[in-house]
């Protein structure tokens, strides 16, 4: 079994500019289905996580220093989103 997809989430505050790129690995296979590992920890951001059958989500952020609702974008690939 190996990583079959990786997803990628930017969050960005819109007052302060802060941003911060988070990423999760899938390690299913075509025999077993997805296998999701958590998502990686983020330093700027509160983060609201759900998971739907083990792939997580950013349901909501919250900068850390203004408390505002931070913007949330997700792209699947391998690589990282190019400009994030």
């Amino acid at each position: 079994m190996g990583v079959s997809d990786k997803v990628w989430f930017r969050l960005v505050c819109p007052k302060c500019g802060a941003s911060e790129t988070l990423s999760a690995l899938d390690y299913g296979s075509t025999w077993s289905g997805p296998s999701w590992g958590d998502l990686s920890d983020a330093e700027r951001f509160d983060l609201d996580v759900t998971k739907t059958r083990g792939e997580p989500d950013v349901a909501g952020a919250r900068c850390k220093v203004c408390g505002i609702a931070a913007a949330v974008e997700s792209q699947y690939g391998f690589k990282c989103p190019e400009g994030w």
